[in-house]
């Protein structure tokens, strides 16, 4: 890896890792005050410590994905587009956090869940036509969002 391209990968982690650093300010407080903790939970929630090391995972996955659209944005004319969609998938992505903890709303981060993970679809279609691997790369996001999907259903059917 060239010294340009460490520095171009470095911004794309900085970028990615953004919106669970924002998150992070809802959803700390929330865990720390007892809101969280008190809420009903589906049988297969895992315990807290599992989501920081997973959000990790996936954000660093996220990064080598803008990387790699990144790398092909001098050769294509319709990058603008997919660079759009990731921004936004990263969006909801914060937003969700701040709806799910700050505003203490499952029912409201239900929507951005459910936008997010069409949204991760709608990406991994147009990612193809730039970068396969980029494509692929947001299987294991899908995967996770789609498993954040089904606790946060469950949390708000369990505590209605």
């Amino acid at each position: 890896m060239k010294k340009k391209d460490i520095y171009i990968f470095l911004i794309c982690l900085l970028i990615c890792f953004l919106p669970g650093i924002i998150g992070s300010l809802f959803t700390t407080p929330a865990i720390q005050q007892g809101w969280y903790q008190g809420l009903k939970k589906p049988i297969l929630t895992p315990p807290n410590y599992v989501f920081a090391p997973v959000w990790t995972i996936i954000y660093v996955i996220l990064a080598f994905v803008l990387y790699f659209l990144i790398k092909k944005a001098g050769k294509l004319v319709y990058i603008k587009v997919a660079l759009i969609l990731f921004g936004l998938q990263l969006i909801l992505n914060g937003l969700w956090s701040y709806i799910f903890f700050g505003l203490k709303s499952p029912f409201g981060a239900l929507f951005v869940i459910i936008l997010l993970w069409f949204l991760i679809i709608l990406c991994m279609r147009e990612f193809k036509i730039i970068s396969n691997r980029a494509s692929w790369l947001l299987i294991p996001y899908f995967l996770w969002i789609t498993y954040a999907g089904y606790l946060n259903i469950a949390i708000y059917l369990l505590n209605k």
